[in-house]
């Protein structure tokens, strides 16, 4: 397939989704330049790797992971309940 692209204002091209490989939300790419070539390849993202995490939990074991999350968020660092009060800001 060859295109004919034009470069905007400030020198940028912008591809429609349908010239990349793979295209997706949040794709990357890596870009490869050599005189009046351009190669673009589709890295594997990421967001990929979460996606085949989620796929493999159940839903009833990313509630229980999320509690577990929010149980050591939760906990205060080093403070006792009456050194993070506001009262004892006055002592």
């Amino acid at each position: 397939m060859k295109v004919t692209l034009q470069a905007d204002e400030k020198g940028n091209l912008h591809l429609p989704s349908s010239l990349l490989p793979g295209p997706e939300p949040l794709a990357s790419y890596h870009l490869q330049s050599s005189r009046s070539q351009t190669i673009i390849s589709k890295i594997e993202s990421v967001v990929s790797a979460e996606n085949a995490f989620l796929k493999t939990v159940s839903p009833q074991q990313r509630v229980e992971l999320l509690r577990e999350w929010l149980k050591e968020a939760a906990t205060p660092a080093g403070l006792s309940d009456w050194d993070a009060s506001r009262d004892s800001i006055y002592d």
